[in-house]
C-alpha cells in the first residue's frame, strides 16, 4: 500500500494524468479515471475541478444517500456537457453502468487481467455516437513491482 500511496501522491504523474483527461474532454470524450485509493480520487478531483464542471467522484466509503445523490447527478448531466468520473475501481465493479463512457484512465497499477477486462468492459456499452473506446495506462518503470504489473496490464489491454 505504501508504494501505491507514493505513486498516488506524485504531483508530476498526477499532472500528466489530468492533462490527458483534459485533452480527452476537449476531444468530446467521456472519461472515467480509476484508482484504488480514495485519497487519489480526492487529489485528481481537486486538480480537475477548474477544468470540468461535472467532475463526479465515486468511492465505496460514501453513505447510501451520498451515492444515490451522485448517481442522480450523473444521470442529469446532458450528453452535450463535459463529464469526468473519478472513482475507486471497487466502486465501479459489478453493477455500475454509465453507457456514455468511452475513455478509461488507469491511474494506479492493476495486477490482475480480469480487473482490467472488467474496467474496459464498462466502456463497451452502446451509446449514440460512440465509435472508439480508449484505454490509458501509465507505466511506472522506476518502481520495480509496478514494472511487473505493467507487463500484465499490457497483455490485458491488448486482450480486451
Amino acid at each position: 500500500m505504501q508504494i501505491l500511496q507514493r505513486i498516488a501522491d506524485d504531483n508530476y504523474r498526477n499532472r500528466l494524468i489530468v492533462t490527458e483527461v483534459c485533452k480527452a474532454l476537449d476531444d468530446g470524450r467521456s472519461p472515467i479515471v480509476l484508482t484504488s485509493l480514495t485519497s487519489h480520487v480526492e487529489i485528481l478531483s481537486a486538480m480537475l475541478a477548474d477544468s470540468c464542471k461535472n467532475v463526479i467522484t465515486l468511492v465505496g466509503s460514501e453513505s447510501v444517500k451520498e451515492k444515490r445523490m451522485k448517481m442522480e447527478r450523473l444521470q442529469n448531466v446532458s450528453k452535450e456537457e463535459a463529464l469526468v468520473i473519478i472513482a475507486t475501481g471497487k466502486y465501479v465493479g459489478e453493477g455500475f453502468d454509465c453507457s456514455r463512457l468511452d475513455t478509461l484512465f488507469l491511474a494506479l497499477p492493476v495486477s490482475w487481467k480480469g480487473i482490467v477486462a472488467q474496467y474496459a468492459g464498462r466502456l463497451h456499452r452502446d451509446y449514440p455516437g460512440k465509435k472508439i473506446v480508449q484505454v490509458y495506462d501509465y507505466i511506472d518503470i522506476h518502481v520495480p513491482i509496478c514494472d511487473v504489473q505493467t507487463a500484465v496490464e499490457r497483455l490485458c489491454v491488448c486482450w480486451v
